[in-house]
């Protein structure tokens, strides 16, 4: 089984390494292989600082220019993704949050042998209070979802902030309700992460239309361009003591 993972970067170094290094943590069923793809059209990295290789794969797929919205950029890469690797899975990775070592496995075997489906869980991790609580995830956090490479569904280009919403209204459309991976392993494997330390993703969300996303282009620095080297900062390394490397262990 192909698994692509589609990660956007922009001018989040740290996040983005980190994401990286949760990735690199995965564990796969046997017969399956994962490709992160790290869409970079903010010029934030210039080359992967590590070799990386079969069962688990890293990509920098750079663009020149930055794409008009996010949902630009999500469905310039689905497409490109799709046609040239011919996924069985997409998995949705947001630079800025934890994901625990069972989170594309579990994806995997909730969406094996399906055709145009997904998977969200029911309940997720989240920073809001400081300290890592469940919490419930109806109708929010797209960065937790896979769903299988046929799907035609695509981002709204012209939406505001609720451009993620829409997408999945879109998925449930087309494929009907989603699978819970929780099914598979009761144990969430995202957490949403608030407290970055750096802006987030939802910086600014409350501004009409894209100007939530113009405002991060004025106001968040271009940072020199770095090199992307897989590391855990101290908060994911906290949470994965916590919550072990198996989720699916009792």
């Amino acid at each position: 089984m192909k698994i692509a993972v589609i990660m956007p970067v922009y001018r989040r170094v740290k996040t983005a390494c980190n994401a990286a290094a949760c990735f690199l943590l995965q564990i796969l069923p046997a017969d399956c292989q994962a490709k992160l793809f790290v869409i970079d059209d903010g010029d934030t990295f210039g080359d992967l600082g590590f070799g990386s290789g079969p069962p688990r794969t890293v990509t920098l797929w750079k663009r020149p220019r930055r794409f008009s919205t996010l949902a630009a950029k999500y469905n310039a890469a689905m497409d490109e993704i799709v046609r040239d690797d011919h996924p069985d899975v997409v998995v949705l990775f947001d630079d800025d949050d934890v994901y625990l070592p069972w989170h594309l496995g579990v994806h995997a075997e909730a969406l094996r042998g399906r055709n145009r489906a997904w998977s969200k869980p029911s309940t997720i991790l989240t920073d809001y209070h400081g300290d890592i609580r469940p919490e419930n995830a109806a109708g929010r956090f797209h960065g937790s979802i896979a769903f299988t490479g046929d799907i035609q569904s695509r981002w709204d280009e012209t939406a505001g902030p609720d451009f993620d919403q829409k997408f999945m209204a879109s998925l449930r459309a087309e494929c009907g309700e989603p699978l819970d991976p929780l099914t598979l392993c009761p144990k969430p494997s995202y957490v949403f992460r608030w407290h970055t330390g750096h802006y987030h993703g939802q910086w600014g969300m409350h501004r009409p239309g894209n100007a939530w996303y113009e405002e991060v282009e004025k106001h968040v620095p271009q940072p020199p361009r770095a090199i992307l080297i897989p590391q855990l900062d101290d908060v994911s390394t906290r949470i994965l003591q916590e919550c072990g490397h198996d989720g699916c262990q009792p």
